[in-house]
């Protein structure tokens, strides 16, 4: 059987391995949708009315994508509807692909390039200068860079989060087979307990239990016992509440219920409990 250690971490890969998957068919079947659609549509009427019509001779056609393309450091084609090139400005740019009938990215060797169709039909791509270009699937290598980052920083936290759990079953383990002379150090600090406001160990502690019997200290041990034993029960009932079988009603009423219970004892380990309840 695998470590516990081991299985949270691939727990871990795997749903980074998911949410990348999920985010990049997100990416691709609605990356173009939605409020960016409207936002293609305006910049298309845009481009339209900034060029003559599709009628105009091919010079006046070249003028006007001259002026729209000035100072945009990119190079632009302007296509018919039947794809045949009508003006350029820069570098050659090929047609868009047959079959395609809307806007988009292209992807090709010579990087990647924006198409809009405009409302006449006509094609309108542009492609970023040579030197002012980015690398293609930028996007995507940044974010599995930072997958790459998160799995690998997760591998430490993987193996500190149950070391202590690991150590423990291995103590029992050894108990289980016989080996009585086994102990299993005492590191926990009643994190539980005290995240959740409750007062959590008092008194002797486990790790000195043993001390304090051979001193004769078996009223200290008892009432750390009792106390620990309460801990456990209030972390009971903030499990229960958690996981909705206690209504927040419920839970208030149990708590409230224990509290005047205590309220009626005068042992100083009570008095100090009910203290340091929050």
């Amino acid at each position: 059987m695998r470590k516990l250690y081991v299985r949270i971490y691939f727990a871990v890969l795997a749903s980074l391995a998911v949410f990348a998957l999920a985010a990049g068919l997100l990416w691709r079947a609605f990356g173009e949708e939605g409020p960016w659609s409207r936002a293609y549509e305006v910049a298309a009427t845009l481009a339209q009315n900034a060029l003559p019509p599709p009628s105009a001779p091919k010079a006046e056609q070249q003028a006007a994508l001259e002026r729209l393309a000035a100072n945009l450091r990119a190079d632009i084609a302007l296509f018919a509807p039947d794809r045949s090139p009508l003006a350029a400005v820069g570098a050659p740019l090929p047609a868009p692909e047959a079959g395609r009938e809307r806007g988009g990215w292209i992807h090709r060797w010579g990087g990647p390039a924006w198409v809009m169709r405009l409302p006449d039909g006509r094609w309108l791509e542009a492609r970023a200068s040579r030197g002012h270009r980015y690398a293609p699937y930028g996007l995507f290598l940044a974010l599995a860079l930072l997958a790459l980052a998160v799995g690998v920083g997760a591998y430490p936290v993987a193996r500190r989060l149950t070391s202590r759990l690991e150590r423990l079953q291995a103590g029992v383990e050894s108990l289980g087979a016989g080996e009585l002379s086994a102990r299993v150090k005492v590191e926990g600090s009643d994190e539980v307990a005290r995240l959740a406001g409750f007062p959590g160990k008092l008194g002797v502690g486990g790790g000195a239990v043993w001390e304090s019997w051979l001193g004769g200290g078996i009223e200290a041990i008892r009432n750390y016992c009792e106390a620990d034993t309460l801990n456990t029960y209030l972390l009971y009932l903030r499990f229960q509440l958690m996981r909705c079988s206690y209504t927040p009603e419920r839970y208030q009423s149990e708590l409230a219920l224990l509290r005047s219970t205590l309220d009626k004892r005068a042992e100083p380990h009570w008095r100090e409990f009910l203290s340091l309840w929050k």
